[in-house]
Formats: structure tokens, C-alpha cells, sequence
């Protein structure tokens, strides 16, 4: 009996450590910005502002950040339904559209591209803005078709 408690105390400290080491997921560090030292210069790589709305089937994705001296333009990533990400397009006008759009949900993240010195640097991704064409959307990510 001492054993099996030895050992389950030993399994508790070994997941606790574990947990300590890695805390959070890819969601846990989205709007939180990055430093860099460039030159003797602190450079803070800000993770845009993202909101979208739509009109008919046409989506607008309005970005907004900071301004800076390094700033080149946003990327933006596109994922419908409950599929993965993937990229959409390079804008560097705050405010992008997406139109035409078949009935489903979109979502979008965008991060900021800097660029010092002839070299790209990414902030992190913005919270994700979704929004629904044509479809009734209810919770559990189930979609009916509309009436």
C-alpha cells in the first residue's frame, strides 16, 4: 500500500512538473506582442485589431494597428467551416474584402508584418472574427440551411 501512494504522489509531482513547463496552447498567446532589439533599439511587433461584417455574400475585414516607422502590411488567414487556416492575402490597406462568398461560416486572423533592415518579422495572430453567409448558425459549430 505505501508503495502504490509513493508512487501515485510521484505520478502527481511528474504531471504538476509537466504542466509548470508547458502552460497554455497556440490560443493562450494570441494578442500578446512580441519584442525585438534592432540595432540597440526595442522594437514591439503588435498583433493587429481584427473586425469583420458582412453585406449580401461579401465579407469586409477591418484591421487596425499601431503605427510604425517598420510597419509593411497584414497577412491575412482564412478558414471556412471547420477546416484548418490558410493564408488569404498580403494587404496593406487596413480594410479588405472577401466577396462573393457561397453559404458557410468564415473565419479570419491577420498578424502584422514589419520590415527592418530588408527583413520581415511577424507579430503574433489577431483574435479570430467570424462571420455567417446565408446559414443559420447555432451552437456546436451545427449549420442549417436557411428557410
Amino acid at each position: 500500500m505505501k508503495n502504490a501512494t509513493t508512487f501515485m504522489r510521484l505520478g502527481l509531482i511528474l504531471t504538476l512538473s509537466f504542466s509548470l513547463i508547458y502552460c497554455g496552447s497556440e490560443e493562450a498567446t494570441r494578442g500578446v506582442n512580441i519584442n525585438i532589439t534592432h540595432n540597440g533599439e526595442e522594437i514591439e511587433l503588435i498583433a493587429p485589431t481584427i473586425d469583420t461584417s458582412k453585406s449580401g455574400n461579401d465579407v469586409t475585414i477591418n484591421l487596425e494597428v499601431e503605427a510604425s516607422d517598420y510597419f509593411s502590411h497584414f497577412e491575412i488567414e482564412k478558414k471556412i467551416g471547420t477546416f484548418a487556416y490558410e493564408f488569404f492575402v498580403d494587404a496593406s490597406d487596413p480594410a479588405t474584402q472577401d466577396m462573393d462568398l457561397a453559404d458557410g461560416t468564415y473565419k479570419y486572423r491577420a498578424r502584422t508584418v514589419y520590415l527592418i533592415d530588408d527583413e520581415y518579422h511577424f507579430s503574433e495572430y489577431s483574435e479570430e472574427s467570424a462571420e455567417t453567409i446565408g446559414l443559420i448558425s447555432v451552437p456546436g459549430d451545427v449549420e442549417f440551411g436557411t428557410l
